[in-house]
This record gives structure tokens, sequence and C-alpha cells, in this order.
């Protein structure tokens, strides 16, 4: 039996592989027909201090970060450092050259950090968002790319997108799509019609009495950063614990980090009939490199799952069909955590958490449509185990915490590195509810393979030789982890877990479609985790890019089994 199972773990891991390398050769012989005539790809993307460059020609990719006032305005174009140019309809980055005819992509974003997210379990980073200004193409004849000024008259109709990196804008005419002028101006004329948005990031718009403008205008105030900002908001979650959660929250950042930046959240759980809220605190001293600090005080609803499914799919699943994939204890106390950080990738420090934990029981029946009854709170452990009964009371841990970040997007990256390793212990062990040490790691990588295609890769993995509680009991199988297998199939107090994921989009398209591998074990002590044997599964994605996600699974250990479905709109991975 375990012969068949290696062997099945090899084929999987052999179809994988030859699919890789099949559609790696497609890619590239259909990159070597672009690479005759040197096309390549330009992608800009604008935060409130800083622009990052990256072009890709043939096989060659450079990037270029430079502070928002460092470029200057020349004669002919714009200049940065004496290491990147835009200037006679041509930009060259690093020594790398690209002019308006060889130009095939050019991709525009905005990105903004969202309020900071004060630490929890599931190790998340911080998140960005993304607001994709324009995407044009240079072969497309619909768009209209250049490096120099543009001027369309009145009787000039464009049918898409008009975008120019380092001159301005002039539009008297009609343009269907968006209206982009990177470091210049945008001037709508009277008798002007955009159907789309209108943005100059580093300049202005100024739009005629008499000129039309269906979108929106983005110009250099809305791209820098405010020096103080509040921010409210509502919150809205639905699970089987909580029922329906309403909540707000405040949260207030100072863009110069000069002050600490504060989180006020609070909400009502109507099923639980509970309060809950968190108060946050958290500062950096320093730009480059510094001491940190995160602070919060808490009582909520707390899950250690949100590294399988995000909050607002999870939330959408249990809501339309009975689907809770989290389980869920009761937190009240403190988390702490200082170090320092050494520029924006790396960073170490040290943790302190008190609370005291309670179980928490189902008080929703179902969703919306009814159907099935959701299951009970941590449903794969029996109602009358000792593991159930040992999960209340104080725990006081401290430890240890490193984690690096490379990753060129924080929440939709393309390509990078981020890792986390965390080393936890409690304390008083001899007197207190638990007694425990672990080790938690996540490697997570990107690569770009060719246009429009990434490897992704992670790799989890935790060790303890204590009897774990079940709010810190690693679990596998189902979405996030073992695609293949059912949810929580499999725990213990060690465990390893290996993705890879091969995704490509369709011809310039936001639609695409994939091939993934997931092989992993968990098991209660070294003998029974070296005894057992791995778990694999392969499958096939489905995708629209940044907003859905389907996968289709075959565990690869009973073939006879049925393949499991599952989407997400939040790609965690």
């Amino acid at each position: 039996m375990k012969r068949e199972i290696r062997s099945d773990v090899k084929w999987g891991a052999t179809f994988c592989l030859v699919i890789v390398l099949l559609f790696y050769s497609i890619s590239n012989s259909a990159e070597s027909v672009d690479s005759q005539f040197d096309k390549g790809d330009i992608e800009i993307s604008i935060s409130s201090d800083s622009i990052q460059v990256h072009l890709d020609k043939g096989n060659i990719s450079k990037s270029f970060t430079f502070s928002s006032d460092s470029f200057v305005r020349t004669s002919d174009g714009i200049m940065v450092r004496g290491e990147l140019f835009i200037e006679e309809g041509r930009i060259i980055v690093d020594g790398i050259g690209l002019s308006e005819e060889e130009l095939r992509r050019l991709k525009i974003n905005h990105d903004q950090e969202t309020v900071p997210t004060w630490k929890t379990d599931d190790m998340s980073p911080r998140q960005y968002r993304r607001k994709r200004l324009v995407t044009a193409y240079g072969d497309r004849g619909s768009d209209f790319v250049s490096f120099r000024s543009i001027m369309i008259d009145s009787m000039t109709s464009i049918q898409g997108d008009i975008v120019s990196i380092s001159g301005d804008i002039d539009i008297s005419g009609e343009v269907f799509g968006d209206v982009v002028s990177v470091f210049g101006d945008v001037h709508l004329r009277d008798g002007a019609y955009i159907h789309g948005d209108a943005a100059a990031p580093f300049g202005q718009v100024y739009k005629d009495p008499l000129a039309k403008l269906r979108g929106k205008t983005v110009e250099r105030t809305d791209i820098r950063a405010k020096k103080h900002d509040a921010d409210f908001g509502l919150s809205l979650r639905f699970n089987r614990v909580e029922g329906l959660a309403l909540g707000s929250r405040l949260i207030y950042v100072d863009s110069e980090k000069r002050y600490p930046g504060m989180e006020i959240d609070g909400s009502y759980a109507f099923s639980l009939k509970r309060w809950q809220y968190r108060l946050g605190i958290r500062h950096r001293v320093g730009k480059k490199v510094g001491p940190y600090f995160d602070l919060a005080m808490f009582q909520a609803a707390e899950t250690s799952d949100r590294w399988l499914l995000s909050e607002t799919d999870n939330s959408l699943k249990a809501f339309f069909f009975s689907e809770d994939a989290y389980d869920y204890y009761w937190s009240r106390g403190f988390s702490g955590e200082a170090g320092i950080f050494c520029g924006k990738r790396l960073e170490t420090g040290f943790l302190l958490n008190a609370m005291r934990i309670s179980n928490l029981k189902k008080n929703t029946k179902d969703g919306v449509f009814g159907g099935k009854d959701f299951r009970q709170n941590w449903a794969t452990v029996l109602p009358d185990s000792a593991d159930l009964l040992a999960g209340a009371g104080d725990l006081k841990e401290y430890g240890l915490t490193a984690t690096y970040d490379s990753r060129d997007d924080k929440r939709l990256p393309g390509r990078g590195l981020f890792s986390n390793l965390q080393l936890l212990k409690t304390a008083d062990s001899d007197s207190a509810d638990f007694d425990y040490s672990l080790a938690r790691l996540e490697i997570k990588g990107y690569l770009p393979v060719a246009r429009n295609q990434t490897v992704m890769v992670r790799l989890r993995a935790g060790h303890s030789d204590d009897r774990l509680p079940l709010f810190r009991r690693f679990f596998l199988g189902g979405i996030g982890s073992l695609r293949g297998y059912d949810y929580k199939e499999f725990e213990g107090n060690r465990y390893a877990l290996f993705n890879a994921d091969y995704i490509w989009l369709f011809h310039e398209s936001d639609f695409g479609a994939g091939v993934f591998f997931d092989a992993g074990k968990a098991a209660f002590g070294k003998n029974d985790f070296e005894s057992k044997d791995i778990k694999s599964d392969i499958g096939i994605s489905f995708l629209v890019t940044d907003v859905l996600r389907i996968d289709l699974a075959q565990r690869l250990d009973d073939l006879g089994k049925s393949p499991v479905a599952s989407f997400r709109f939040d790609l965690l991975f």
C-alpha cells in the first residue's frame, strides 16, 4: 500500500513538472517571436512617497525605485539620478532602453497601504490596496501610447486608452477609455468627451466648462499622503459562532511616522450576544533602521484559520452555503511585539501574549438559504474529548519572530520572497493552564517564468514536542492547504505543507488558468510523523485576476474519490 501511495505522489509530481515544462516551452517559443522585434513591457507603480518602474524586454528585467520628489524635468523629458531617462520617445532603465515602437504593454498602478494590520496568529503581513489606473497596449490599434506629449483634436475619436509617460495630454475629441499622463498634465478642452477616468498622478487635470468626464480624476493631491489621516469605516461578517457581527473601526495614521498609529475596533455579535473590541497602537521610529512596537488589548472571538481562507470569503460561504471554515475560541487580554526593522524588508522582534482563553460553541443553525446545518465548532474533535475540555485557561507566552519580505506587491505579488519564523514558549509552566513550546515557519516565493506566467511556491511547517491546545494545533486538509482532501482531515503537533502553483493569463486578458500540486502531512510525535505517508493532490485552476479563483483538486492516494472543487475571491497565496 505504501509503495502504491509513493508511486502516486511521484506520478503527481511528474505530471505537474511535465505540465510546467510544456507551458514554459510554449511560452518561450511564443516569446521568441516577439523577441525578434525586441518587444517589451513597462509597469509603473506609484505610491505616496515612491515610484517603481519595472521594465521587461526579452529575457532582461530591470527595476528602479525612486522617491516622488527626486525626478528632474529636462528639455526632452524626465531624468532620475542618471539611472532612469524618459526622453526622445524612449525610456532607459539602468542601461536597458525601450522605444515607443518596441512597447507592447504599459501598466500603471496606484498603490496605497491600508491601515496597519496588527499581527495575529496567521502571521499575515501588512496589506496594500492596488488601484490600476490604466493598462494600455502599444501594439493594439485602439490604444494611444506615447512617451511624448499628445494632442487629440475635435475630429478624432479614440476607442481605447490614451497614455503619455512624460508629456502633457491635450484633448478636444472623444475618448472611450481612460486618459493618463504620468509626469505631465491633462487638459480637457470644450467639446471633449471622456468615457473613462482622467489621471495626472504628478500633475493636474484641467477641465474646461463644456468638457465632459464620465469617470473620476486623479491628481497629485490624491496621490500625496496626508501627514495625518483618520479613517472610519463599518465592518460586517457572518459565521456560525458569532452569527451576524456588525461593527465599526477608527484608525489614525501619521504618514510621516512621527506619532504612533492607532486603531479602535468595536463590534457586536448578535448570536454570540457579546461585545467585542480591539485597541491597538503601532509605531516605527526612524526611516531605514530603527525600533518598532505593536501593542493591543482585545476581547473577541478569534480563530487560527485565517491563513486558509480570508474573512470575506468565509463570511460569504457561511451566509449563502452554510459552510464555515473557521474554528473559534474566545480570547481576552493583551499582545505585544517590539523589535528592530532594517529597511522595508527585514523585521525582527520579541513577542509577548497574555490572555484568557474560553471555549465557544455554534450559535447559528444555518445560512440564508438553509439546506443544511452548520457543523459544530471544532467538529473534527470529539465533543467530550480531553482536548476540547482543556482548551480553556489563562495563557502567557513569549517568543521571537523574524520576517523578510521582498515581494513587489503585498496583496497580489508577481515576484519576490516572503518568509516568517516564530518561536513561542509558555511562561510559568509549572502552574499555568498551558505548557508548550513550538516553532512555526512560512516561506512563499513568486517567480515570473514568462510574460503573464508565474510560478508560486509555499512551504509551511510547525513543530512541537508537547500536547498543543486546539488553537495552537496544526491542521491540514481542504481549502487553503491540501485542496484534494476533506476539511481538517489531518492534525498533529508537527506538520509540513508544500504548495506549488503555475498560473498564466490568456493572451492579454484578465482570464487565466493554472495547475497546482499540494503535498504534506501532520502527526503527533516524531515516530508517528516519520511513519505516516505524505498526502498529495494535483489539480487545475481557472481564474479571473484579482477577482475569482476556482480550484479542482484530485487526491493521489485514492483515485476512486471524486475531485474536490473550491472557489475564493481573496487570494492568500
